[in-house]
């Protein structure tokens, strides 16, 4: 099976960033067996794009077109591969709302090419990390998958929608699985850079990093027969990771939040939290309260902002 790349973006084309994402998702597809016959680069031009679709449909049975789905008047990806395959761009009301949302809390004001985050042709491709929807369109030749350009967007969506979907479309006799484990107080870089020696001992697991906005996700990522003792391998993975970074690990799981995790240790050990915050505006106790029975360890606190503020109140709190 082959498959194509077509990386969108005038500043890849001038050299000005390096693609990573084309060497993450080849090594990937390898990993399934479908060989990369081809990657093209191309720059924010509608008529290039659409001439570079028309022809890798006579080449390949999956095509990857990765960059260009931004809000800007140069993201012209998505409605240029419409035009190739001869379809039209629908727009997802669900995530137009929930983009709505997000300008009216963020008081900014909304243009009309906006929209184009919410829009895909075919299927729809979840973005977990970002605004920009995926693509996933059958022609009669070819599978057209299109993915915004940022790394962290794209990596966690070939991750977790793409490869499983392309096991399940194609009967590939292979399973995927991933494991999550969550760090704090480490730079991602020096993170990194620390578990190589671990990717060199186990070539079969990806390791993929992450950075939320309360920790860095670390991403362990197998695809192997059905048969194989994945969770085996995790565990002996997971154990040469925590043995360099015990001090930095907080946790795993999917749906890790370290929110949580705080409002549960304090409830473990019958204690209560407050805070005194300034230019955070109560979003550390809005946080705090965002968790379910935060009553239990979080009574109130103070936000202020006026220096005379913070220096009275906080000294009343000090001789309660």
């Amino acid at each position: 099976m082959n498959a194509e790349i077509i990386s969108v973006g005038d500043e890849l084309q001038r050299g000005e960033i390096t693609n990573t994402n084309s060497a993450f998702l080849a090594k990937k597809l390898n990993s399934l067996g479908i060989t990369v016959a081809s990657q093209v680069t191309v720059g924010d031009d509608p008529t290039a794009i659409i001439n570079c679709v028309r022809e890798a449909q006579d080449r390949a049975e999956i095509i990857f077109i990765c960059g260009g789905l931004g809000p800007t008047a140069d993201d012209v990806t998505l409605s240029a591969v419409a035009r190739g395959v001869g379809v039209m761009v629908k727009t997802d009301d669900q995530t137009w709302h929930h983009l709505l949302g997000i300008f009216a809390q963020r008081q900014i004001p909304v243009q009309p090419e906006n929209k184009r985050q919410a829009q895909y042709i075919g299927e729809l491709i979840p973005n977990s990390r970002g605004l920009a929807l995926g693509s996933w369109f059958k022609t009669a030749k070819s599978r057209v998958v299109i993915l915004p350009g940022p790394p962290a967007e794209f990596q966690a969506m070939v991750d977790r929608e793409v490869l499983p979907r392309i096991i399940k479309e194609f009967s590939i006799q292979k399973t995927i699985k991933t494991r999550a484990l969550h760090f704090l107080g480490r730079p991602e870089s020096t993170l990194m850079s620390e578990l190589k020696p671990i990717m060199k001992d186990y070539p079969n697991v990806a390791i993929t990093s992450y950075v939320k906005p309360t920790n860095i996700e670390l991403r362990l990522t197998i695809i192997a027969g059905a048969h194989a003792d994945i969770k085996a391998t995790f565990d002996r993975v997971t154990k040469a990771i925590l043995k360099k970074e015990q001090q930095y690990y907080l946790g795993m799981g999917n749906d890790f939040n370290l929110a949580n995790e705080v409002v549960g240790l304090l409830k473990q050990q019958k204690l209560k939290i407050t805070g005194a915050e300034s230019l955070t505006g109560g979003l550390f106790q809005s946080t705090i309260c965002s968790i379910p029975g935060a009553s239990a360890i979080f009574d109130g606190g103070f936000v202020t902002y006026a220096a005379e503020a913070k220096i009275s109140l906080l000294l009343s709190l000090i001789h309660i």
